[in-house]
Parts: structure tokens; C-alpha cells; sequence
């Protein structure tokens, strides 16, 4: 198995992410937050896992997917998440790389008027004996520490990332307004000059983040404004290799090039029909009965009218917990993934479909379709389905309303919470009790009912969970 996991929404993160998606490799990117995602390049296909996670959920996380590799791109400042990330993938016996970003202290030292610090109580110390504004590029996390400055409301002027989290932590620091500049960098010298003067900054605080992180940028504006830079050192020496150190790494282990010749997996996506006998096509059957392993919802894996089939039988039926299964079970070279009705009408097909699409040189992917729900509810009304608009009740909340404005006939899915009763009894309170419904229960099953009404009058009935209405008004002058 050939897949990477990446830890961190930095520069190194996502210029990895990008390296792999180049070789063929899926990679699977973990970020902190939601801002950490909105940073990846827009055309990342890699699947991307947003929250922090701690020690336990990390090492959960990684027996899930199981990566051959694991590369941490966090942050040099992020030592506790490092910590954790390194703890779990020796727990879990997976290989771990540490990507280090440059360090440039050297080089900041012989500067002028730049002052370092081993911890932020020495920072303090520097910043107490310096008068005038204070400029801090060093982030949200720590920011309380310089609550402890004497008038910080009035000298403390902060730079964050742009999200409502950070902007609300600041502000009940009690840092707001002008104070507060919430732009994602890194920026140029030009940016830094024109903060500082428009500011009247006394002193830039900043952490050694490397080129990444504009460090050279800040340290160039301080000197061009003639202002002292405090910075704050690198918490700890780290062992690990640079970004191309592990691009290397992966190109020569991990690339599409070394797995050329390897023979694919084969995943069929098949649709049951309504789950009732006789719904699949000739051509499903085989594909399952080939199959070593089918997965699919509980009802989905009981319905399927196969007694011969010998194989594993799994229920369930999320995209990524399939794959995941897969990808601990590479045994299995032949699988099914079942579902009700067509594999292109509301179906779960497509989302197992997208994420097959990341692993196209492991896997080989085919469809079978099967009936839809519409298509055999048309046909037992012995009427066509082509003029039909479609909306979804099952899993999502949906407004039909307008749907029921601009067309004739609406074939509405149903399913959880919503029922066709509770919709009639909408439908009559909104004015549209005098539109003809058909209520179908349990289609292709020997319990199969199919009910035909005003909405009006069915919206004191009861009905199964497994149903499905189609909805129709006599106005052929109705807009579509």
C-alpha cells in the first residue's frame, strides 16, 4: 500500500501535498483548522482531515487509514502537536519524518539591533526596557504572554490570521481595532515598512519561522526603519530532513513509477434496484459473484438475493470507511460496494466513486447501474418519468417549495425523519392540497403499496420509512 500522511497546513504541507498529487501518491493532508484547508491550492485532489488532534485521536486516526509513511510539516514552533504526532507513529509502527525548515539564525545573529530570546519570559524582559509601540508577528497562540506588558491595550499592536476565532480571542484580550491586522502572509518588505511607519512602531517581535514565514521580510523592514527585532529562538534542535530531502524520498519510494506493473484491485459499484428479487442486471450478479468482499448498508447486504455467494459480507457503507477496510484487507483483490436503486440517482456511488479517483493506480473501478426508484414507480403508473424534476428529502434537509412553483410533476425522496404524511400535511398548509400525490411504499418488495390521493387527504395517514411520492398538478401552463 502506498499512501502518505502529511501533518500541517504550512507552506512544506502543502507544497508536499502538491509533490505528491504529481507522482500519483494519495496523500492524505491533516490541518488544525478549516482556514488550514482554505490555504491548499484549489486544484489539491488529496483528501484533507481538518481538526486538532491530540496523542490518542492521532494514533486512532492512523491505524484507520494505515499510511506506509508519515511526514510532519507542522510548524517549528508546533512542539507539543510534533510531540504527539512522532508518539503515535511510534506506537502505531509507522515510519515518521520530521520536515525541517531552514533555520536562519545564524544569519539573524551578526544583524544589528536584533535581539533573541530563549522563551517568552525573556522576551518580556526585552520588550519592558523598550519604549513606544510594539509590532507582533508571531502569531495568536501565545499572545496573552504579552498581556503582561504594561499598557498593552494602547502599545501592542498584533498581526493574525484572518479567521473568527483568532479575531475573537484578540479582541477578548482586549486588543481591537487599529490594533489588530488580521491579513495572511507572508509579506513583502515594502508590506512590513509601510506597517511600521503607519503605525509608529518602536519594536518588531517575531519568531525565527524561516523563509516561509517572511522572516528574511521582517528582519529587512526593522533595519530599514531603523527599529529594533526581538526573536523569539526555535523552541528545541531538531532531527529530521529538508522539504527536498523528502520529495526525493518520496519519488524514489513512493511514486507512481515504482507501482507501475503492480496488479490493480478491482472495485465494482453496483446498483440493487429497490432491493426487491429480480432487480439487478444479469451483469451485476456476476460482478458480485466475483467479488471476495461486498460491502453495503445493512439492508443493502441482507436484500441481496445471492445465496450462492460465498464471500466476505461487510455492513458498511461510508466511502472513506471502505477504503479504509481495503487498504487493511489488500488480500481481498476483487470487492463490490452495493446500493439501493440506481448508481447515478441520489446514490452513494458518487462519493465512493471521487475517492477511488485518488488511488487510480491501485484500484480499477466499475458501475453497474440498477432501477431507480423513479424509473420503476413511472412504469408501474404506466406513465414516462422524462418530464419529472427530483428532490431529496433522505438525509438533508430540502425546500420543495419552490419546486413545486415551477413544475408540473416532482418525484420527491423520502427517508429518516422526513414522511410523506408530515410532507402532505406542509403541502396543504402552504396551498398545494389539491395537488394529486402518489404515495409508494417498500417498492419491488411483496409488501409493495402504492397510494394515490390529494394532498390534502393523505395527510393524516401513516406510511413505511422506505418511501418515495410523486407529486402532479393538471396546470399544463406551469413554468419549468
Amino acid at each position: 500500500m502506498c499512501k502518505v500522511v502529511i501533518f500541517g497546513g504550512t507552506t512544506e504541507g502543502r507544497l508536499l501535498a502538491g509533490y505528491c498529487q504529481e507522482q500519483g501518491i494519495q496523500a492524505v493532508v491533516c490541518v488544525a483548522t478549516v482556514y488550514g484547508s482554505q490555504v491548499l491550492d484549489p486544484g489539491l485532489k488529496s483528501l484533507v482531515r481538518e481538526g486538532a488532534m491530540d496523542e490518542k485521536e492521532m494514533r486512532a486516526f492512523l491505524k484507520e487509514w494505515d499510511p506506509s509513511l508519515v511526514l510532519d510539516a507542522t510548524h517549528p514552533y508546533a512542539r507539543k502537536v510534533s510531540e504527539n504526532v512522532k508518539k503515535a507513529c511510534e506506537t502505531t509502527q509507522i515510519p515518521y519524518c520530521r520536515i525541517l525548515r531552514q533555520s536562519l539564525e545564524t544569519q539573524a545573529r551578526i544583524m544589528d539591533q536584533v535581539l533573541f530570546a530563549g522563551d517568552w519570559e525573556e522576551v518580556l524582559r526585552i520588550l519592558k526596557n523598550i519604549e513606544g509601540n510594539i509590532l507582533a508577528t508571531t502569531g495568536s497562540k501565545e499572545l496573552k504572554e504579552l498581556t503582561a506588558l504594561k499598557d498593552y491595550e494602547e502599545r501592542l499592536f498584533v498581526r493574525v490570521l484572518p479567521t473568527s476565532q483568532v479575531l475573537a480571542a484578540c479582541e477578548n484580550m482586549g486588543l481591537k481595532g487599529r490594533h489588530l491586522i488580521a491579513m495572511q502572509g507572508p509579506f513583502s518588505v515594502e508590506m512590513n515598512c509601510a506597517m511600521i511607519r503607519q503605525l509608529n512602531i518602536s519594536c518588531l517581535l517575531t519568531k525565527e519561522a524561516g523563509r516561509a514565514g517572511g522572516f528574511e521580510e521582517k528582519l529587512e523592514a526593522a533595519r530599514i526603519c531603523q527599529i529594533p527585532a526581538v526573536v523569539l529562538g526555535r523552541p528545541v534542535k531538531e532531527e529530521g530532513i529538508s522539504l527536498n530531502e523528502a520529495m526525493e524520498l518520496l519519488k524514489r519510494d513512493f511514486s507512481k513509477a515504482e507501482r507501475e506493473g503492480k496488479q490493480k484491485r478491482r472495485i465494482s459499484l453496483v446498483g440493487i434496484g429497490m432491493g426487491g428479487e429480480g432487480q439487478m442486471t444479469e451483469a451485476a450478479v456476476k460482478a458480485i459473484m466475483e467479488s471476495q468482499v461486498i460491502f453495503g448498508a445493512p439492508r443493502m447486504i441482507q436484500s441481496v438475493p445471492i445465496s450462492r455467494f460465498q464471500g466476505e459480507r461487510v455492513s458498511i457503507y461510508k466511502a472513506e470507511e471502505i477504503l479504509a477496510w481495503l487498504n487493511s484487507h489488500e488480500e481481498y483483490g476483487k470487492a463490490s460496494v452495493l446500493y439501493s436503486g440506481d448508481t447515478g440517482f441520489y446514490s452513494g456511488a458518487r462519493a465512493m466513486t471521487e475517492v477511488l479517483k485518488l488511488q487510480e493506480d491501485r484500484y480499477e473501478t466499475e458501475i453497474f447501474p440498477g432501477i431507480s426508484s423513479l424509473s420503476y414507480l413511472c412504469a408501474r403508473l404506466k406513465t414516462s418519468w422524462e418530464d419529472v424534476h427530483c428532490v431529496t428529502l433522505h438525509g438533508r434537509v430540502d425546500n420543495i417549495w419552490q419546486s413545486l412553483e415551477n413544475y408540473r410533476r416532482v418525484f420527491v425522496l423520502l427517508g429518516g425523519e422526513s414522511s410523506a404524511g408530515a410532507l402532505c400535511r406542509q403541502m396543504t398548509e402552504r396551498g398545494f392540497g389539491d395537488r394529486r400525490v402518489t404515495v409508494a411504499e417498500k417498492l419491488s418488495y411483496k409488501e409493495e403499496k402504492i397510494f394515490t390521493a390529494l394532498a390534502r387527504e393523505v395527510g393524516g395517514r401513516k406510511f413505511h420509512s422506505l418511501c418515495a411520492v410523486l407529486i402532479e398538478t393538471g396546470d399544463e401552463e406551469s413554468e419549468r
